[in-house]
């Protein structure tokens, strides 16, 4: 029961709250213009590492979309090559992702100072995802951070992220 207490308690942090603000999508997603290249790992609810990807990452706009590339590297060599498109439509944020691997998927977005919130559920498929993304200030540059959970069947695991602007 506590167990079950604390992955709420988490989903609740992670998921989108709703609130006032009406920014555009420029304003939105501009902070996450440019190319990053960084690590993003994976821990089972425990803590202990599951995995742990190389990530290149470039997003730019093209019209009143934002596109991305990304380009992930596993330990055993794997590459994964995703293309995605994060938007505003009818009040609502989109990212659709769409992998070589995974194929397609689609996150709803929510927005509130400087952080940008993206989740799914899919029950049918027992799977709910909830990320927070952000850029941030640090003494080496600007640093994009992802952290967020996973909830596969009866498996959880975090996420973090952490990419450095690159030129």
């Amino acid at each position: 029961m506590v167990f079950l207490t604390c992955v709420l308690l988490l989903l609740k942090f992670l998921a989108p709250q709703g609130g006032n603000q009406n920014p555009t999508a420029q304003e939105i997603f501009s902070p996450f213009n440019g190319n990053w290249r960084g690590v993003f790992r994976v821990f089972s609810i425990d803590g202990k590492l599951q995995d742990e990807i190389q990530v290149e990452q470039r997003y730019w706009w093209n019209q009143n979309e934002q596109q991305a590339v990304f380009i992930e590297r596993k330990k055993d060599s794997t590459v994964t090559r995703s293309k995605a498109r994060n938007y505003l439509e009818n009040g609502k944020l989109f990212c659709e992702v769409i992998n070589d691997e995974r194929g397609r998927s689609v996150h709803e977005g929510y927005y509130e100072n400087g952080l940008l919130f993206w989740h799914r559920r899919l029950p049918d498929q027992s799977l709910t995802e909830s990320f927070k993304e952000r850029v941030v200030k640090t003494l080496t540059g600007r640093e994009f951070q992802i952290d967020g959970v996973g909830i596969y069947g009866t498996t959880i695991l975090i996420f973090e992220g952490r990419y450095q602007e690159t030129k």
